[in-house]
């Protein structure tokens, strides 16, 4: 669900992402005097400032509560001192995209699911903020009862693995020799669920 708000408040220390032209860095959020202006870091890639040329375009994003929210704006200047920041428009509308709605991101990640039948190797092919789609070649001649609990075990791409999350069956089909599984994960505080939760919210800033 996407919808324009010229009323949400940025909360100063946020860390945004900007993009100029099709590169991606990261920022904060220092304060604003609205409608005039905001003050965020000047972004910097590799360690090392950014130039921004005078007027250019920049997309700024910012991630909050399942909400990704961002607008559009120009710069108006950068200061070096007392330390490197950007005065930039402030927008007259922000587009907030309500992440638990829910996008579905298209993965490969290898994972693992264990069920009342046993365990079963295979990959998400895709994740929404709640669950994800798996796909297994060794459930074939499985019965396996939606609506049982399963425990599911992925790796993430940069080698990190998310283990014993706890998971429920709620679909399944069978398609050209495989077996596609639908579960809806019982996110938690455990650091298992927040990890598998940030990588989600990561992918999903990324295409807003």
């Amino acid at each position: 669900m996407t919808q324009q708000d010229s009323d949400v408040d940025i909360p100063v220390g946020d860390v945004c992402q900007i993009q100029l032209y099709d590169e991606k860095m990261f920022s904060t959020f220092r304060g604003s005097k609205k409608p005039d202006y905001a003050i965020i870091d000047l972004p910097t890639a590799g360690g090392k400032p950014v130039y921004i040329s005078p007027n250019a375009t920049l997309m700024v994003r910012f991630l909050a509560k399942g909400s990704v929210y961002g607008f559009e704006t120009c710069l108006i200047k950068t200061y070096s001192k007392p330390s490197p920041v950007c005065a930039i428009e402030y927008p007259a509308s922000i587009k907030t995209v309500n992440l638990r709605k829910s996008r579905r991101i298209t993965t490969l990640l290898p994972a693992t699911i264990e069920t009342e039948n046993g365990s079963f190797a295979g990959a998400f092919i895709d994740l929404s903020e709640g669950g994800g789609l798996f796909s297994t070649l060794g459930m074939e001649n499985e019965t396996v009862r939606t609506g049982s609990e399963c425990i599911v075990s992925v790796t993430l791409p940069s080698g990190e693995k998310v283990e014993k999350l706890r998971s429920r069956l709620c679909s399944i089909k069978k398609r050209e020799g495989k077996t596609l599984v639908g579960l809806c994960f019982e996110h938690n505080e455990e650091s298992h669920s927040l990890t598998l939760q940030s990588y989600y919210d990561t992918c999903s800033i990324s295409l807003f």
